[in-house]
């Protein structure tokens, strides 16, 4: 597998975006980690919603985590944070959080501007 290829969790934090990358190696290894380690990164900054970012490059990581999480809601581990899976095209610009912020809106990934 490409070493560029990551999973993005990003949570919504009211201040900006955390944002972490996961080798997808370690995804198809550690199936339920990720979802797990998502909910703590998500209790831990009191975050509503986890967006898992998965490029499209990877069907079958895809298809792990669309089994996964609903495994987690299942066993109650998330019942005060929404996990969502996203698609992307899998752009380099997407490892900056407002190019990801813009792909997860269904925009282009484009970053934004920022005041200097």
């Amino acid at each position: 597998m490409a070493s560029d290829a990551v999973v993005s969790s990003g949570a919504a934090l009211a201040a900006g975006v955390a944002h972490l990358a996961i080798p997808v190696v370690l995804v198809a290894s550690a199936q339920s980690a990720l979802g797990v380690l998502a909910l703590i990164a998500a209790w831990a900054v009191e975050a509503q919603e986890v967006f898992i970012y998965m490029r499209d490059e990877y069907p079958a990581v895809l298809k792990i985590l669309q089994t996964e999480i609903p495994k987690l809601e299942a066993a109650g581990l998330a019942k005060h944070t929404k996990v969502s899976v996203r698609r992307g095209a899998g752009a380099y610009i997407c490892g900056e959080e407002t190019g990801l912020i813009e792909s997860l809106e269904g925009k282009r990934a484009y970053p934004r501007i920022k005041p200097p």
